[in-house]
């Protein structure tokens, strides 16, 4: 506000997208290159007015509000990122964010209980509504022990940073998680030299593949990056530590918008001490960003290839909790959906044949597989998942078919711990679906039938021009039920009865005359993230 020329207010706000106000307080990843900074390159007299008038309207409010009420915060990014979204793109995408009951709810099913040295991943964290419940909890589970602990909240706060990690592939969603993160961990970050904070702008189910798609495969000593602009061919031997990967990509950022040689760049990682045989390849992918730069496209893609590798860095976890994308297979782009063919096939999921394939029809659902991809690369044995899905999985053929395998190609399985289901009313502000969770155990052992099925609905008084998204979950109605294979096959739709009842009902269960049809239906998908 204070800057008295365009140019300063240019140089102003180029100092703030490159996140330099948040380096000066040690947090050295909210803001990584210029996802959101094109209008820089731009910049006019238009611009500079809107930029004015933003910062005039910014300053009618008072940022400690955020820190006041913390929830009330979390509300208005949620509304924010669905104002700068179209709805139709949020359609497209699958996200529509959990309601904090539901995500309570979720991590009270799963048994996480808070303490601070379990790990646990959103590996589709959107806004961040997950990592923060779980921040909350870990704090009440401090104070209640605050005493008899044997570290300090500087302590605490390494330790939330280390165990509550979300991985996103929106960007604009991983400003609003991580923003939220900084939020929830206020009162802790005082006793840290140094905070990343750890949400990083990642595919969850592409980047440790090696199947294709993200990464495809090695080449000799190398990985391919695979982004709208380009295809990067990385290095692996700088791949092999976190913080390796996190200098070099300072150091491909700097020497780039610096101007600077590639030898010049090899001698700046030599002396930095990192590894760097394979000149030929560091040298070809440092003239691929040079080249990037000259055509105004630069800014970015250092940061993108830093974030990509961190799923390939993560500890296996203790839990994975969240609500992956609920989008079919064939509204997935082309060749992201050619690029995963494989992986849906490693883990058994993939029913569609020939050409409805090739064409994308089938039915199976994103949310399958990146339970399957999740559970199998980054829960520890014995771990727990606990999904926000589509109850149509548990009793629908086709996609359902396949995930009801519930096992993995290592020869674990998942074993079903218990399913709730909510498909009585709309837990989700502006989508129609039929809402489920569930809790599977990473195990050696296959699920025991029949398993703990619970069935939820509204108080009659709230079941009409009700809100859910803001309903207390202790009004709930629940109706305990069990569920179990329709027939002698462990894939088939499950059959759900009062308890008691279920394993008769394979015995009753013959073939019907009639032949269903799926008959015209929008096909869209389904609407729920993060």
């Amino acid at each position: 506000m204070q800057a008295t020329t365009s140019n300063k207010l240019k140089r102003e706000m180029q100092d703030l997208e490159a996140g330099s106000v948040f380096r000066h307080l040690n947090i050295t990843n909210f803001l990584e290159g210029d996802l959101f900074a094109w209008y820089l390159s731009v910049w006019s007299e238009p611009v500079e007015k809107l930029i004015r008038t933003l910062a005039n309207a910014l300053d009618q409010y008072n940022p400690g509000t955020l820190l006041e009420d913390p929830a009330e915060s979390r509300d208005l990014l949620k509304k924010l990122y669905q104002r700068l979204f179209p709805k139709s793109v949020r359609h497209d995408l699958g996200e529509y964010y959990t309601p904090d009951w539901l995500a309570e709810h979720l991590l009270g099913q799963l048994g996480y209980a808070g303490d601070p040295d379990k790990r646990l991943l959103d590996p589709a964290c959107g806004s961040g509504t997950f990592l923060v419940m779980a921040i909350n909890r870990i704090l009440r589970w401090y104070d209640e022990r605050r005493e008899r602990c044997q570290y300090g909240e500087g302590e605490l706060c390494r330790k939330i940073l280390s165990n509550v990690v979300g991985f996103e592939l929106n960007p604009l969603a991983v400003m609003a998680a991580r923003t939220n993160y900084l939020i929830a961990i206020r009162h802790l970050i005082r006793h840290m030299d140094k905070i990343e904070i750890p949400v990083y702008l990642c595919d969850s189910i592409m980047t440790p593949s090696e199947h294709g798609g993200l990464f495809a495969g090695h080449l000799g000593n190398a990985k391919e990056l695979k982004t709208a602009a380009t295809t990067f061919i990385i290095p692996t031997e700088i791949a092999t530590k976190p913080e390796d990967v996190a200098r070099y990509a300072d150091l491909l950022e700097q020497c780039v918008s610096n101007g600077y040689a590639p030898k010049e760049f090899l001698e700046r990682c030599t002396d930095d001490g990192l590894p760097i045989s394979e000149a030929i390849l560091h040298t070809e992918l440092y003239e691929e960003l040079v080249k990037l730069n000259k055509e105004n496209k630069n800014g970015v893609w250092a940061r993108i290839i830093k974030n990509a590798f961190a799923p390939l860095f993560i500890a296996k976890v203790d839990f994975i909790a969240g609500n992956p994308p609920w989008i079919n297979w064939r509204h997935l782009p082309q060749e992201y959906r050619l690029g995963m063919e494989d992986v849906w096939k490693t883990y058994g999921l993939f029913n569609q044949k020939g050409l409805r394939a090739r064409l994308g029809s089938g039915m199976d659902d994103i949310s399958v597989l990146m339970t399957y991809v999740s559970g199998d690369m980054y829960l520890a044995p014995a771990g727990r998942l606990g999904f926000i899905v589509t109850q149509t999985l548990f009793q629908s053929a086709g996609g359902g078919q396949g995930f009801r395998r519930f096992r993995l190609p290592n020869g674990l399985y998942f074993r079903v711990v218990e399913v709730e289901d909510f498909s009585s009313f709309q837990p989700f502000e502006g989508a129609t679906n039929r809402t489920a969770s569930m809790v599977l155990v990473k195990s050696d052992t296959p699920t025991q039938y029949p398993v703990k099925y619970t069935k939820f609905s509204l108080p009659p008084r709230q079941r009409r021009n009700s809100r859910t998204t803001e309903i207390d979950p202790s009004t709930l109605i629940s109706t305990e039920l069990e569920a179990i294979p329709v027939s002698g096959d462990p894939t088939s739709a499950w059959s759900v009865a009062p308890k008691g009842l279920a394993k008769g009902m394979p015995k009753i269960a013959g073939k019907s005359p009639y032949q269903g049809r799926i008959g015209a239906h929008s096909g869209g998908p389904l609407g729920c993230s993060g």
